[in-house]
């Protein structure tokens, strides 16, 4: 009774491991999808018309993806399993990673940036993230080189000299190059287990940018909603809370991809579970 006890544990363990292993498997391919695809549609988007808004939005959602990648890349023992698979992955995370700092980085060379809005005024409902992001983009185009200082206080005022989303993708890439550097290292080593003080060091890492560009996403998106700047016609309300929108089904239908794939995997790990028991 108690060998089988242990041995029922043993499976529980086993399965629940290979459902964790799965899940940050699927979660790596599904945010790379996600993130190639608002990087794509952001490139191809016309700079004079995207706002300083939708920019920071699709930064955010850039970094929040990375976040993701760059601890599956740590936590999966067998991330280079399938070579070709693994060399898709890495390129493609290479790819956004370059595209994100590329225009992080020019940003950071212009005159001046739009607000962050980390913390909103009351009542304000005016701000230079709704002005086109080309204006920050083209030092002919600085918004706010005729402003007095009070008009400038009107509407949020340029923002810091350094993105703090700079900030996160170069902490994400460290840990990005980090994380392969120790697969490389430990190739050889079938035994090995990661340091409990490192992987916890790791999901700190990776944590700090995904929460804080969560919050700052969720904070744009309250105010522009409150602002009542992007109404659609016909008074059908702000586009940002419209459930039909490809902005909210998308995230939706990644979600729902990503639980579907990790317990269909779980429950092949279940049958292996059973048999170690009916052993």
């Amino acid at each position: 009774m108690a060998q089988k006890g242990k041995n029922t544990a043993k499976g529980v363990y086993s399965w629940l491991k290979s459902w964790m292993k799965e899940l940050f498997r699927v979660t790596i391919d599904a945010q790379l999808v996600l993130a190639f695809s608002y990087a794509l549609n952001f490139g191809l988007e016309s700079k004079c018309t995207l706002s300083a808004y939708h920019y920071n939005f699709a930064v955010d959602t850039l970094i929040l993806s990375l976040s993701c990648v760059t601890l599956s890349v740590y936590v999966l023992d067998d991330f280079w399993r399938s070579k070709w698979i693994g060399c898709l992955r890495t390129a493609a995370s290479i790819i956004i990673y370059a595209f994100l700092c590329r225009y992080l980085y020019y940003q950071m060379e212009r005159n001046t940036s739009p607000e962050l809005m980390f913390i909103p005024t009351p009542g304000r409902s005016d701000s230079s993230l709704l002005l086109p992001m080309a204006c920050f983009l083209d030092p002919d185009l600085d918004p706010f080189i005729s402003l007095a200082p009070e008009q400038r206080d009107a509407i949020g005022g340029p923002g810091p000299k350094v993105n703090p989303a700079f900030v996160f993708c170069y902490m994400l890439a460290v840990g990005y190059v980090g994380a392969h550097l120790e697969k490389f290292l430990t190739r050889n080593r079938p035994n090995y287990h990661q340091n409990v003080f490192m992987t916890t060091a790791f999901v700190v890492l990776c944590s700090i940018p995904c929460f804080l560009s969560y919050a700052h996403l969720t904070i744009l998106r309250d105010w522009v909603d409150m602002s009542g700047w992007m109404e659609v016609a016909n008074g059908g309300g702000s586009p940002e809370q419209e459930i039909r929108s490809i902005g909210q089904i998308m995230p939706l239908a990644t979600i729902f991809w990503i639980l579907a794939i990790s317990f269909d995997t779980g429950k092949l790990a279940r049958m292996g579970v059973a048999n170690q028991q009916a052993h």
